[in-house]
């Protein structure tokens, strides 16, 4: 689908990295394996052409989607204008400069043809907002009475009223709406999702934002080759927890997540909410970028201290992990990555007398210090880590098992046809043929599919029950983690009011549990995948023996790429939820004063924590079923497509050997002899023109995986050298 004239261009000249842009090996991929895909429709049998259809329908739809979260003010907006060559593409000089999810679209047509789409709040989700999920709003009429007068509520109901006075009769009318326009100024997100708090009545500046949930901007370039979505968040640790909450629901589908801090406060002990949220993503997806390290007293030496501080308090909340930090300076961001395009607003060089930068010419040490060489490559790693890169593997393995097939059956049966048309060669008797061509005959293939159809029935309905044992199982030991962690914290409490009077408020810490249902989430999915790819393969293998003895070199069996998953584990998104335990200490108050007994307390708490974690548990576990189902669904249909295509094949060339065989009782004239040879020759160009066109798939298949090599994302040092 072309791109609309109207759709903004960013010049071809710009790029963060002169040697490539980002996602351009995955680009790449994906065009060979297009590429691959329509040289195997040449050639294939019917039974596979829906499935190469439906493969390039998919490839043409993948994107990867890269979300930036982080405090307010710690520069993430201005980070993403840096990184897009465009200092002032999104507003950043307004307080907190992001209240709704604002989407960039790169290489990517805009479904309406609009260049920048606003949706607003349907009176549903405006009513959600307002009275919270029906989960926690029943937990809290349970545990907590009168938490109608808690922040959350009181934090949507002034927004709710500043969106009616500032909207007027307008403002119910707008609800469940968008507005779309054919091009795009900065100055819109200004009306549409810059908050509004201290701005003068009379000011557009957050007209609509109370009411944006979400902000589209199509591009038609910019600084990555591959289809990428950007997202900009609302600012976490906000207090309108509105905003934290959209910035949750909005992470779950993205590929990879660039945590900004500020260098002047990283990680402070306040911030939990932000924590919080990174225990609901994976964290082998995660980058954190330490901006204005250029503000430090002695950047180089205090920026590893802050480096140090990151690193120590990442590695106490994700064990285990090797999250990738980066220091660097947006401000100079800007100054690596200036734009010449005309139709995007230049970005803000750094003031002259800068100390780190020693002049306008010397831009490659900008880059250095900025940090914008190491994030665009980071980033360029996470694109290989992405589910579109997953999609990408397995059809690159798919198309190489039937590209092999076509290949090896090609060059059976031109050797066959060699044998008996190569002048003084003896020709080979009737007996002879039929051994060469494996003893084919309708019964054996009738045989063959019968047990191919059977075999697939039983693959599917055995993986089936594999999955549903694997998640009994994977619920059993969530579950166990949560009572158990339920009974310490009880025993904790009531032995503390055993021994003491006890605080006047209490509060718990449910971030180690959230950091074990983590843990086990992944070491689960993993069994469970090793489980079911491990039956997969012995029936792969079974069905291949079958299909050896039919026509050798008609392989079913992949080769997987070492270090990558066959199957991609599931965001655990559900664990960035918000919980009871994570709402201000009046909350506790009022547990504290409602409950007189240290064993009352101690088992209110124990049921508190149960009851929060069972749904998250029953969330991570429908990941979990969700993401193995569609596995089952692709390694079904593929493997038995495979078998249908052989199987096709063969009767092909059966029907050929029979027309071969009944030659001698025709062959009465020199015109049928010549009838003959002609049809000998067209066989042969076809079979050579099959030959060459699978093994020109099976080049452009190996160019696809070279580009997809696992290339794990290391941690990057602190300061580029």
């Amino acid at each position: 689908m072309p791109l609309a004239d109207h759709e903004l261009r960013l010049s071809e000249a710009h790029s963060p990295r002169s040697s490539a842009r980002i996602g351009s090996t995955l680009e790449e991929a994906r065009r060979e394996l297009i590429a691959a895909g329509r040289l195997l429709r040449k050639i294939v049998e019917p039974a596979g052409l829906t499935l190469i259809d439906e493969v390039e329908q998919r490839i043409a739809k993948l994107t990867c989607k890269i979300a930036f979260i982080g405090q307010i003010k710690a520069g993430k907006t201005c980070v993403i204008n840096a990184l897009l060559g465009q200092g002032s593409l999104l507003p950043t000089d307004v307080n907190p400069s992001t209240s709704a999810i604002t989407q960039l679209h790169f290489n990517q047509p805009s479904p309406s043809g609009d260049a920048a789409i606003f949706h607003f709040f349907n009176k549903e989700e405006w009513k959600g907002l307002a009275s919270g999920s029906e989960r926690l709003r029943s937990l809290t009429e349970l545990f907590v009475p009168g938490f109608e007068e808690t922040r959350l509520r009181q934090n949507v109901a002034v927004v709710r009223s500043r969106a009616a006075s500032r909207l007027g009769p307008e403002y119910e009318q707008l609800l469940g709406r968008a507005h779309g326009f054919g091009n795009y100024t900065p100055e819109m997100l200004l009306r549409y999702i810059c908050a509004s708090e201290g701005v003068p009545t009379d000011s557009d500046v957050g007209l609509y934002s109370e009411i944006t949930k979400s902000a589209d901007i199509y591009f038609a370039d910019g600084p990555f080759d591959f289809p990428v979505t950007i997202i900009d968040t609302p600012g976490t640790n906000d207090p309108f927890l509105i905003r934290d909450e959209i910035t949750r629901s909005s992470l779950e589908g993205a590929d990879a997540y660039v945590v900004v801090l500020s260098a002047q406060q990283p990680l402070a002990e306040g911030d939990v909410s932000l924590l919080r949220i990174l225990h609901g993503l994976q964290r082998d997806r995660i980058v954190v970028f330490i901006n204005r390290i250029d503000e430090l007293g002695d950047a180089e030496r205090d920026a590893e201290q802050v480096i140090d501080f990151v690193r120590n308090r990442l590695a106490a909340e994700f064990p285990g992990g090797n999250i990738p930090i980066i220091a660097g300076s947006a401000r100079l961001m800007a100054a690596a990555s200036l734009s010449s395009s005309k139709k995007w607003t230049p970005a803000l060089a750094p003031k002259a007398n800068h100390p780190r930068v020693r002049s306008s010419a010397d831009k490659s040490r900008v880059q250095l210090d900025s940090g914008l060489r190491a994030l665009t490559a980071v980033l360029d790693d996470l694109l290989a880590t992405t589910q579109s890169a997953y999609f990408l593997r397995t059809m690159t393995g798919n198309y190489t098992s039937l590209a092999q097939v076509y290949a090896n059956a090609a060059r059976e049966e031109l050797q066959l046809l060699h044998s008996k048309t190569t002048p003084g060669r003896t020709r080979p008797s009737n007996a002879e043929q039929g051994q060469s061509a494996l003893k084919l005959d309708n019964e054996t293939i009738a045989a063959a599919l019968e047990v191919i159809q059977q075999a697939s029935i039983n693959l599917e309905i055995n993986l089936r029950d594999l999955l549903e044992t694997a998640a009994q199982e994977q619920r059993a030991n969530l579950m166990e983690l949560t009572y158990n962690f339920a009974a310490e914290e009880r025993h904790y409490l009531t032995t503390t009011l055993a021994r003491q009077r006890g605080p006047q408020t209490w509060t718990c810490d449910v971030s180690r549990l959230r950091q074990a249902l983590n843990i086990e989430h992944v070491k689960g999915f993993e069994r469970s995948w090793h489980s079911l790819t491990a039956y997969s393969s012995a029936v792969a293998a079974n069905l291949e023996a079958l299909i050896q003895a039919l026509m050798p070199g008609g392989s079913l069996i992949q080769q997987s790429t070492p270090g990558i998953n066959p199957v991609p584990i599931p965001n655990p998104s559900a664990l960035g939820q918000y919980l009871l335990f994570d709402l201000d200490q009046t909350v506790w108050w009022r547990f504290w004063r409602t409950k007189p007994s240290s064993d009352e307390r101690g088992q209110e708490l124990q049921r508190m924590i149960i009851h929060e974690f069972s749904p998250l548990v029953e969330l991570l576990l429908s990941a979990h079923n969700h993401a193995l189902n569609e596995y089952i669904d692709t390694t079904t249909r593929w493997l038995m497509t495979m078998c249908h295509n052989i199987i096709q094949m063969l009767q092909r060339q059966l029907d050929g050997l029979d027309a071969e065989r009944d030659y001698p009782a025709r062959a009465t004239d020199e015109t049928e002899a010549g009838r003959h040879n002609r049809q000998n020759a067209d066989t042969e160009s076809d079979l050579q023109f099959r030959q060459a066109t699978a093994e020109s798939a099976l080049e452009c298949l190996a160019i696809v995986q070279r580009h997809l090599q696992h290339r794990p994302v290391a941690n990057q040092p602190a300061l580029d050298e």
